[in-house]
């Protein structure tokens, strides 16, 4: 397999309530490089040939979290 390079930022902000619990943001990205990472390979054995295709997936994920603790 090709090399797997990929970088990832997250920001996560944690707020204590005054009275009960505490909310907590977190935004994220994966692959901030935008880089065609392969997932999987794949054969095409069409004609008289074997062609190997890279198939990559999840190019540019962002990610939303919220969640409340009490």
């Amino acid at each position: 397999m090709l090399n797997y390079l990929n970088f990832n930022l997250g920001v996560t902000v944690r707020n204590k309530g005054k009275k009960w619990g505490s909310r907590t943001w977190n935004v994220s990205v994966y692959n901030v490089y935008l880089r065609k990472n392969p997932s999987y390979y794949m054969y095409d054995t069409e004609n008289d040939y074997t062609k190997l295709y890279k198939v990559s997936e999840y190019l540019f994920l962002p990610s939303l979290t919220y969640s409340v603790i009490f």
